[in-house]
């Protein structure tokens, strides 16, 4: 938990630094202060403009690409102590660690010549751990097994830090990267209650607790280490993502390996695309919302209207093939989805489906086995504001599926019997309807794809995007 809180003070120390050599007309977001190198009290500024902006961080801060830090998730977490007093196996899932925004900055002093950063902190509160755990071992004399929720309160009165940085060149631009984290860490407290020990029997694990929070200096000095070198290594991932910003490196423009470039990117990027990144005015695409989309087969066919449809599992997807040609600026792409593709939302539809009528609205599933795609994405460069940005001019886009399954709740008013027939005549005859509306389905998501990669273009410049 203490890395997390050095995951608050790294991000807002970068955030400052980056800024020391930007242009003068260089803006921070409401609540940062911006130093200069030059000035003679720099530390002093720095450790102001880092505490000014822990609010702000705690917020999270949407232009950073900087999510809500208070309280912050994490979504797994594993301390493994194999021998000693205290040998345990511990495993967190879905923890959120709260009052992170109590922080306050003792000192902090940045070496530009070493790229080091020292740092000195106490939380003026408790930090609190609420999640789901997983344990099993022994805890000095006793065994102790259970799975379910935990709490854990620590008083952090002190914390002494010390990252390492380098700089390094990646296709021609300057980036820092961690080299190492050191730092410790005094509590004077510590309070745990783990539910649901002992496969729930209340009486071994009452007393279990009571035994771990009467023992907690003997607990906290053997788990230290481990606590320590875990979330090192934690932070040191996290931590990275602000020096290297979102996973994105720049292809340049006059390279003869440029598809190889931006395959490997675009697949690399993947993991950072599903979460969104407010910075870049990209938003989640896992789950990706679409906020409207309309399927019209006209007379003889099946109107069908989705709302807040939610499109799953893109996080899974591998680029198969993708060919760029920099002079007419084209991109083809082909991907596989490894995971089903879900699409859940609203509906609305009337028409006739094959042989029969069918009318209905509310909340409808779609589910594509094997999911394939390839798409052809043509733009050009325009000027806008004294800056050259890419304009979409044609998406075409086409997909296969295995199997398709499919459920569409309420039909005709919500009688069970014909909507749960026509749901199974759906699914019986999945290929026959796929194939009468996939030309609609992909003009429909084609215009919405081409709305959601122009929104990115309009804020992105393309020197932003590729290096010339």
């Amino acid at each position: 938990m203490t890395a997390n809180i050095l995951k608050i003070v790294c991000g807002l120390v970068y955030v400052v630094i980056v800024c020391v050599n930007a242009a003068p007309s260089t803006k921070l977001p409401k609540g940062f202060i911006q130093c200069k190198q030059s000035d003679p009290n720099f530390d002093t500024c720095l450790m102001t403009g880092v505490q000014s902006a822990i609010p702000h961080l705690a917020k999270g801060v949407p232009s950073l690409g900087i999510l809500k830090m208070d309280p912050l998730r994490i979504d797994k977490l594993l301390i493994d102590q194999g021998s000693g007093p205290v040998s345990i196996k511990l495993d967190f899932k879905n923890l959120d660690i709260g009052n992170l925004k109590s922080i306050v900055i003792d000192k902090i002093h940045f070496n530009p010549e070493g790229n080091n950063v020292d740092i000195e902190l106490h939380p003026l509160k408790p930090i609190v751990m609420d999640g789901d755990y997983e344990i099993s071992g022994k805890v000095l004399i006793l065994p102790i097994v259970g799975k379910g929720r935990c709490k854990i309160n620590i008083d952090v009165s002190n914390l002494i830090g010390n990252i390492k940085l380098k700089t390094v060149l990646k296709n021609g631009n300057k980036h820092l990267e961690i080299v190492n984290i050191s730092w410790t860490f005094t509590a004077s407290k510590l309070n745990l209650k783990f539910d649901n020990l002992f496969n729930g029997d209340k009486a071994l694990g009452d007393n279990m607790n009571v035994f771990l929070n009467e023992n907690w200096r003997e607990l906290l000095i053997e788990l230290k280490p481990a606590i320590e070198e875990v979330f090192g290594t934690a932070f040191k991932e996290i931590g990275q993502q602000f020096f290297n910003p979102k996973g994105f490196v720049q292809c340049k423009l006059s390279d003869p390996a440029i598809s190889e470039c931006m395959r490997n990117e675009l697949q690399r990027a993947t993991p950072y695309l599903s979460k969104g990144i407010p910075s870049l005015g990209l938003l989640p695409t896992d789950p990706l919302r679409i906020s409207s989309l309309t399927i019209d087969k006209g007379i003889g066919g099946v109107n069908l209207k989705f709302k807040d449809l939610d499109i799953l599992n893109m996080r899974s997807t591998i680029i198969k093939d993708l060919t760029f040609d920099p002079k007419n600026f084209t991109l083809n792409v082909a991907i596989v989805v490894q995971k089903p593709i879900i699409l859940e939302g609203q509906y609305e539809t009337n028409g006739r489906v094959i042989i029969l009528p069918i009318n209905g609205n509310g909340t409808c599933k779609f589910t594509l086995d094997n999911y394939k795609s390839f798409s052809v994405v043509k733009m050009k460069p325009v000027l806008k504001n004294g800056n050259t940005h890419l304009e979409v001019k044609s998406l075409d886009f086409k997909f296969t599926t295995s199997k398709m399954h499919l459920i569409m709740n309420n039909l005709f008013n919500g009688d069970k019997i014909l909507g749960d027939n026509m749901n199974l005549f759906l699914n019986e005859n999945w290929m026959e309807l796929l194939n009468d509306m996939q030309p609609a389905f992909e003009k429909a998501l084609s215009v919405a794809f081409i709305s959601i990669a122009q929104e990115f273009f309009n804020r992105i410049p393309l020197n932003q995007i590729f290096i010339d």
